[in-house]
């Protein structure tokens, strides 16, 4: 781990519970819209949590391609197996309590974030004629810019036990649900899972998603029909709380093995990817978004980024602020764009653009600024920029929204005269933003027009076209038709 870049180092003691840690959440992304995120107990709590959640078309199209993996580190000898599990799933028991099975998490000693994520943890052992811990620690490092991320494990410590007889064994199995990461799912619905290969890497498909996992060095050993290869009613307690359903069943395909070397240290890592090959190359898999960044933080720093308590938290800012630029394919064109939130959100006109000053402008990315810009000017319609892109078919534009296109001219403005890029503004920025006013003058859909007073007045009790835009079945929960006052 690149501790340069680390934005989260917490130690464990005694006194944390694991519910504290399943309350603390991480993000770590890709730069196309792609993600993994979880909690510090390392145990997923919403449908939305996942080691990698890849997009198909970036940034829409998400599929949830890795939930979690079961690890289990074995020492088997004549005198029988010592087992250590150290994943945590949460389930219910029949009286409603909530049960961690395994229970990886009372293991937990350090949680880091940084670039990457890395969880450290030491288990008791004795046998062989000597006592001490075996410690493991699993990093995620998502793909810069690839629908690919690595787990990297460590088993060290082994050597305390004794070498008289014994094997280790380290067994990695994926949890995968290969869904919508809307959705849910359930091992009695929808299309069944195909397993191929071996040797290490393995294909697995569901309906029309694919996805790739190796383990170098491994030997795969299939899991058997019946009981094992699926665990049900996987129990997500923030899907309870948002009143959502709140379990789902993995399909486990089999498992990875590898050797472990009870003398010193050992290193396995497991590889996963969205569609039906790995990466080539995994060389700028740790590296890219690193020097990526640097440029961002040594603009912010006014030179190169130094080591006081301040450059820290610019390089800090600049992680955070960094994962809500991602790239996006639009009618053809490679460009850039701005999430609005993760997990659910993709890019929206009204969030890009107030966020855009700070993200773009502040920070010395002015060519991500005028391509963000290029992306909602090209979609443009009747003078109103997009509300949102589709979830699903980035080329689908929605445009529920007053305020957007507002927004849209406000933020062009500042990108001029932050960048002095006149040019642009000349060529078809400035066409954009004319399109807008001419539009809000004449009178676009959804009834928004400009009214005598100047003011801009717009939709009626059926339509939600500001920032307070729930509605459900016809229903608006917060009716703002009229001249509302932040418009």
């Amino acid at each position: 781990m690149d501790t340069h870049w680390r934005t989260h180092d917490l130690r464990v003691d005694g006194g944390s519970s694991c519910q504290e840690m399943l309350d603390r959440e991480w993000l770590v992304t890709n730069g196309t819209g792609g993600y993994a995120m979880g909690t510090v107990a390392g145990c997923n709590t919403r449908r939305y949590h996942g080691l990698l959640v890849a997009p198909t078309r970036p940034p829409a199209g998400r599929v949830m391609v890795l939930n979690q993996v079961l690890e289990r580190l074995t020492l088997e000898g004549a005198s029988g197996e010592h087992a250590f599990e150290w994943t945590t799933c949460s389930f219910r028991d029949e009286s409603g309590g909530r049960v961690m099975v395994p229970g990886g998490c009372s293991l937990l000693r350090r949680f880091e974030k940084g670039l990457s994520v890395r969880w450290t943890y030491t288990a008791e052992l004795a046998g062989g004629g000597g006592s001490g811990s075996v410690e493991l620690t699993r990093e995620l490092q998502i793909h810069w810019r690839q629908q690919a991320a690595t787990l990297r494990y460590t088993v060290r410590g082994l050597d305390a036990v004794g070498r008289g007889g014994l094997r280790g064994v380290l067994r990695l199995t994926p949890m995968l649900t290969l869904r919508d990461f809307h959705a849910l799912s359930r091992h009695d619905a929808g299309e069944g899972f195909e397993v191929e290969g071996g040797d290490g890497v393995i294909g697995v498909r569901r309906g029309g998603a694919a996805v790739t996992l190796g383990c170098a060095g491994s030997r795969f050993v299939a899991q058997e029909e019946g009981a094992g290869r699926w665990w049900y009613d996987v129990y997500y307690p923030v899907e309870t709380e948002r009143g959502q359903d709140d379990r789902e069943d993995y399909f486990l395909p089999g498992s990875f093995e590898s050797e472990v070397d009870l003398s010193g240290e050992t290193v396995v890592a497991l590889t996963v990817a969205l569609g039906d090959e790995l990466p080539k190359s995994q060389d700028g898999a740790r590296e890219g978004r690193a020097a990526h960044l640097q440029g961002v933080a040594d603009h912010l720093c006014g030179g190169a980024g130094g080591s006081s308590v301040e450059d820290g938290a610019k390089r800090v800012l600049a992680v955070a602020g960094d994962d809500f630029v991602v790239d996006r394919r639009f009618r053809g064109r490679s460009l850039k764009t701005i999430i609005a939130g993760y997990p659910w959100f993709l890019d929206w006109g009204r969030d890009t653009f107030i966020a855009l000053p700070g993200l773009l402008l502040t920070t010395g990315r002015h060519d991500e600024a005028r391509s963000t810009l290029q992306v909602f000017a090209d979609a443009i319609r009747d003078g109103l920029v997009p509300n949102r892109f589709d979830d699903y078919d980035g080329d689908v534009a929605h445009y529920n929204s007053v305020d957007a296109s507002l927004w849209f001219v406000h933020a062009s403005l500042e990108y001029v005269r932050v960048s002095g890029d006149r040019e642009s503004w000349d060529q078809w920025l400035g066409d954009a933003a004319m399109k807008v006013i001419d539009g809000f003058i004449r009178g676009t859909g959804d009834d928004i027009r400009m009214a005598g007073d100047g003011l801009i007045s717009a939709g009626s009790p059926q339509t939600q076209l500001t920032w307070m835009d729930a509605a459900c079945n016809d229903v608006v929960f917060t009716p703002r038709h009229g001249k509302a006052v932040e418009i």
